[in-house]
């Protein structure tokens, strides 16, 4: 057993482009002052935070990764769970959703694109590196402790073809959003050509101390390219077979959870999405009746309502948060030994602010704190949550501050400074992390200022 607490990390790798660099400075710390200053140790309080998370994502029991790649050239065909597992000290298991098959990456010339810009931007495969591609991408488990069983489980039900799907032809709406959004967030989009669909990762790890001597993890990544409403279908059948898990649970990694459906739109679609859509009807009445300005005015009010909360209110076709009905799913649902998922937030066991889920995820000054950011945010907007942990407890409701604290969620904390604070940002995701204490004691209060450290003290058993 280490300790009396586990770490559980999870952490989108934004396609394992800096693959390299993440192992590098968990293998060696120091490493990581030469991203600052030529190297050049600073003296600031963003450097020294950045430092303590960088020790936070070393001491990590548990990660879960996404967007990892096996032979891929944009992370230098590396075998990156191989790469990150050594680096971190660590057993690990992969899981494969996809195989790239983009004429780009494999070297074979180009079929049919949909404009010149959507090609990657890499170097197509050489002769003399043929035999390390593998172009396998999916999601990882690492564990400092034995892994007893490793399951795979492609999603059934909805799904993305992105080899057909990615194949068309850009309608002219979906090149003028393209264009707005680089222009606008730097944030360019290119055509990807994968076989394969969506998949989650069980992996059971043996942990003596716990019940069953077992923690289950299930490492999701839902599609982006889907509506909220097909997302959450997504996460429905992941729970449906998560239900008759007896021993403790952690669910986490990227969900994806915005508003937004990044799928190519068009004119006949974005006519049906009107059509079918409250909201949009009653803006397009507002905008044809000449009282636009209202309508501003309202998308104003719902993005400060809803900025990274998917549990504000939720008041049809006036202020809507389609988000809310996916959170609602996670707090009602119930594993059949009547377990739940942990959505309690209290001071004493919370980093930063406190709210619903703030032990498990923390809360920033407005709603979650981000931890997706395009390439050149604006003002507030570029920011979102995406990533989240969700923890089994035994408690009479998911709010119960009588209920259990014996593996329950303390603690979680996104590591931005880790992430942001350097010339090289690691990923456009930043890693979260929570901590599980393996007994069920009582945590003093304490002053904010402080819990950070008590969060570190409880990792290392002080």
């Amino acid at each position: 057993m280490l300790g009396d607490s586990l770490r559980i990390t999870t952490w989108n790798v934004e396609q394992s482009s800096n693959a390299g660099a993440i192992a590098q400075v968990l293998r060696d710390p120091s490493s990581f002052d030469k991203l600052f200053s030529g190297g050049k140790r600073p003296s600031n309080p963003s450097w020294h935070d950045a430092r303590r998370q960088l020790e936070v994502l070393r001491s990590s029991d548990v990660v879960l990764l996404q967007e990892v790649d096996i032979g891929h050239p944009r992370s230098g065909y590396l075998d990156v769970p191989e790469h990150l597992a050594e680096a971190w000290n660590m057993n690990y298991a992969y899981g494969v959703q996809y195989l790239e098959v983009d004429p780009a990456y494999l070297g074979t010339g180009d079929r049919h694109i949909k404009n010149q810009d959507s090609l990657p931007k890499v170097r197509s495969v050489t002769s003399d590196r043929q035999d390390s591609y593998h172009g396998l991408f999916g999601c990882a488990v690492l564990s400092r402790f034995p892994i007893k069983r490793v399951q795979v489980v492609p999603l059934q039900g909805v799904n993305y073809d992105w080899f057909h799907e990615e194949s068309k032809r850009d309608d002219v709406l979906e090149v003028a959003r393209r264009s707005a959004v680089k222009v606008l967030f730097r944030q360019g989009s290119h055509r990807e050509l994968k076989i394969g669909s969506r998949s989650f990762l069980r992996v059971d790890l043996h942990v003596p101390g716990v019940p069953l001597e077992t923690v289950s993890v299930i490492n999701v990544h839902l599609e982006i390219k889907l509506s909220v409403k097909k997302r959450r279908e997504q996460l429905r059948e992941i729970l449906e077979y998560m239900k008759e898990i007896k021993n403790p649970v952690v669910l986490g990694g990227d969900f994806n959870s915005t508003q937004f459906n990044l799928g190519a739109t068009s004119i006949p679609k974005e006519a049906t999405r009107t059509a079918t859509d409250p909201s949009r009807l009653a803006s397009l009445t507002l905008f044809l009746a000449e009282i636009s300005s209202f309508t501003h005015l309202r998308d104003v009010l719902n993005f400060a309502k809803n900025y990274c909360n998917p549990l504000a209110a939720h008041i049809p076709a006036v202020l809507e948060n389609s988000q809310r009905a996916t959170f609602l799913t996670l707090r009602d649902f119930r594993f059949s030994d009547g377990g739940a998922f942990d959505f309690r937030g209290e001071e004493q066991r919370s980093t930063g602010n406190t709210g619903v889920l703030s032990n498990s995820n923390e809360r920033g000054e407005f709603g979650f704190a981000a931890t997706y950011v395009v390439p050149r945010p604006l003002g507030p907007f570029g920011y979102e949550k995406l990533d989240w942990i969700f923890v089994k407890a035994f408690l009479q409701s998911p709010n119960d501050a009588r209920g259990s604290y014996r593996l329950a969620p303390h603690f979680g904390e996104t590591l931005t400074s880790f992430n942001r604070a350097s010339a090289l940002q690691f990923s456009d995701h930043d890693p979260i992390t929570v901590v599980l204490p393996v007994d069920d004691l009582p945590v003093p209060q304490a002053p904010k200022g402080v819990q950070k450290i008590r969060a570190e003290a409880l990792v290392s058993g002080k």
